[in-house]
């Protein structure tokens, strides 16, 4: 199943309470160089508040993810990666203005959980 933060995330999911350590593909370092990104995160902790996207196993595991985190005053950092228990592997990075709020998502791409909420759901959202 894949969820996204705007449509909701399902309770049922374990999100890792625990530091994960981070491995960039050759892909992700290109991108690390290309956006000119010197302060890359070498772990990270998943939240709800950080996940923007993930895709789940049995609708319990997290299987990969995407995050987005502070890079500067300007830009979050969005990461998208794939998770294996402590670890993860970067795919891919990019640099996004701290005001893209996605306004042009297309919610029929994901799924829709038991437990969404709207109003809890955009309290979450407006936090980031």
């Amino acid at each position: 199943m894949k969820y996204h933060k705007k449509t909701g995330l399902p309770n049922s999911i374990f999100i890792p309470d625990w530091w994960i350590h981070l491995i960039y593909s050759l892909h992700a370092v290109e991108k690390l160089r290309e956006y000119k990104v010197t302060n890359e995160p070498v772990k990270i902790k998943l939240t709800k508040e950080n996940i923007v996207e993930l895709t789940t196993i049995n609708n319990t595991a997290i299987e990969s993810a995407v995050v987005r985190l502070l890079y500067n005053d300007e830009k979050d950092i969005i990461i998208s990666l794939l998770l294996f228990r402590r670890t993860a592997v970067i795919k891919t990075v990019w640099l996004n203005n701290k005001v893209d709020d996605h306004e042009t998502l297309d919610k029929s791409k994901y799924d829709i959980p038991d437990n969404y909420n709207s109003k809890e759901i955009d309290q979450i959202y407006a936090g980031r």
